[in-house]
This record gives structure tokens, sequence and C-alpha cells, in this order.
């Protein structure tokens, strides 16, 4: 009957360890998780893949939510397969904005190399208007101003450059779309201060 008992009691110690040790805290998970987040933020992921890059942060804080909220339960009832799936689905995200911040990263560099193209073309354009206008005239368009803001752009060109040849292409390509609008802007009003001399 001892024997019995004690057997019983081993049994359901064997039982107790084995749901104990089926819920701990899934640290391969979370530490591969980790990795592929660092991975994305490495490729800056935050600059090219930005929505790709907030679905595994929301998904990583929801996978931290639920283990601190299996931690706090009773050692028999904690759970942490849902922690899993979300831990799982932050490695998955987390790959895809890596991913697609490459492939952001090339278009990015692609588009400053053609903007740049562009703007030296209009500062050219407009440098030609400028010289072609009549230096004594008095009408709406500021020769000295639009000079000066071409002289701006022509700065803030090579800006651009230095941010492109440091592979900063997200913050080139912001500064370089700012100069052609600028420069649209003040060819245009040469343009039609040069049609209301005809």
């Amino acid at each position: 009957m001892l024997r019995r008992a004690a057997a019983v009691v081993a049994g359901v110690g064997v039982c107790i360890a084995g749901i104990v040790g089926c819920a701990k805290v899934p640290e391969a998970e979370l530490a591969e998780a980790k990795k592929s987040m660092e991975s994305a933020n490495a490729v800056e992921a935050d600059k090219y893949a930005e929505s790709e890059l907030q679905f595994a942060q929301e998904a990583f804080n929801a996978a931290m939510a639920e283990i601190e909220k299996q931690n706090s339960a009773n050692v028999l009832s904690r759970n942490y397969e849902r922690a899993k799936e979300l831990l799982a689905k932050v490695s998955s995200q987390a790959t895809m904005a890596a991913n697609s911040a490459t492939s952001g990263r090339a278009r990015a560099k692609t588009e400053v190399q053609t903007a740049v193209e562009k703007l030296k073309v209009l500062i050219a354009e407009t440098r030609n208007l400028l010289a072609r206008t009549p230096k004594g005239k008095s009408g709406k368009a500021d020769v000295g101003a639009i000079q000066e803001g071409v002289t701006l752009v022509e700065s803030a060109l090579a800006d651009v450059e230095q941010l492109a040849s440091k592979g900063d292409y997200a913050s080139a390509r912001e500064k370089v779309a700012a100069g052609i609008t600028k420069l649209e802007s003040l060819k245009n009003e040469l343009g039609s201060e040069a049609d209301s001399e005809r």
C-alpha cells in the first residue's frame, strides 16, 4: 500500500513537472524575435519600411505583454503558446521589414540620382532665364531674390550629394524634392515675367 501511494505521488509529481516544464518563457523564440528586430533596424527599416517595422514592433509589444501576463499567472496555469505565436509573427514581420528596407533603400538611391540630375537641369535653365531677364526691370519678379533662391538650392544640392555619399538616401530624397519644388516655382515666376514683358 505504501509503495502504491509513493508511486501515485511520484506520478503526480511527474505530471506537475511536465506541466511546469512546458510553461517556461519561450527564450529561444524571444531571442530570435529580438535578433530579427535588430536586423531590420540595422538596414534602416525605420526609414525605408516604416509600416512593416511598425507591425513587427506592435507584435513584439503584444508578445512581451503576453509573457508578462503569463509570468504573473499561477505556475500551474501558465501557458506561453500565445506568446510563441506572437514572437513568430515578430520574426516574420521583422524579416519582411528588413527585406522591404533593403529594396526601398535601393529604390531611394535611384530616385535621388534621377532627381539630382533633374535639379541640375533646372538650375541651368533657371540661371539661363535669369541671364536673359532685363536687369533694370521692376516687375513682380524680384531678380535678386530669385538669384538668391537659386544659390540656396545649389547649396542644398551639395548637401544632397553629401547625404547620398553617406548612404542617407531618405534624407537626400526629401531635400532634393524640396529643391526641385523651389526651383520650379522660381523658374515659373521668371517665365511668367518674361511672357508679360513681350
